[in-house]
């Protein structure tokens, strides 16, 4: 009899924590789901598509862009199921300017979470004016997962405005500047994000919402 109570202590011990998590999960409003960005709209009446009653978002559109100072290529197949960072260095990060400077700080405190989430990606489009090597030499040389590339500047322009839809703009309609703007991009190819990296707070909130997308990335598996 003794056994079978302690047995039954022992599965009700266990069950308890799962059933907790499953009302939770099932019961109750997830306030930290982020965002989606880029509703569709009709190319006629510009109106938002809507499919089953939800809106329908932009997810990545396939792509490919070459490195012109590297043998380095990309494309969308590489960003397949990862959690990607995208940021761009504009051609006025050639001559050193303090925000470019700030930028690269916060490229490299970013590329400190690659080791802990292998599902983690970071890209950096640097303009072909731009020294690459200063980029570079802030990578790990065993960090595949930053891939920085220096690409032309119509393609630059064509990834930040039509891929990657980098518009200055960010949550409630705050602008931050296109030139150095930073995007979080789910696993599912979704526009989760936008961020301001010359405001710490705006990258304390990166930071925070990377580990958010990775959570749910974890339970949903």
């Amino acid at each position: 009899m003794r056994t079978y109570i302690k047995t039954g202590l022992l599965v009700l011990t266990l069950a308890v924590p799962v059933l907790i998590f499953l009302f939770l999960k099932g019961f109750t409003t997830n306030h930290f789901d982020l965002p989606y960005f880029i509703p569709l709209k009709d190319s006629v009446t510009q109106q938002v598509t809507i499919s089953e009653g939800d809106t329908v978002f932009y997810t990545l559109r396939d792509f490919s862009v070459k490195s012109i100072q590297s043998a380095d290529t990309l494309s969308t197949n590489n960003l397949v199921d990862r959690t990607v960072i995208v940021s761009i260095l504009p051609d006025s990060c050639r001559n050193g300017s303090v925000s470019c400077k700030v930028v690269l700080d916060q490229l490299a405190r970013l590329s400190a979470l690659l080791p802990d989430y292998s599902s983690l990606v970071m890209l950096t489009l640097v303009d072909a004016e731009v020294d690459l090597g200063n980029v570079l030499s802030l990578r790990k040389d065993n960090e595949k997962n930053w891939r920085i590339l220096s690409v032309q500047d119509s393609s630059l322009t064509y990834l930040q405005e039509k891929v990657f839809y980098l518009s200055g703009k960010g949550i409630s309609g705050q602008t931050i500047s296109s030139s150095f703007q930073f995007s979080l991009i789910d696993s599912k190819g979704y526009i989760r994000g936008y961020y301001d990296p010359l405001d710490p707070k705006e990258m304390d909130r990166l930071f925070a919402e990377i580990k958010v997308l990775e959570y749910s990335r974890k339970i949903e598996k």
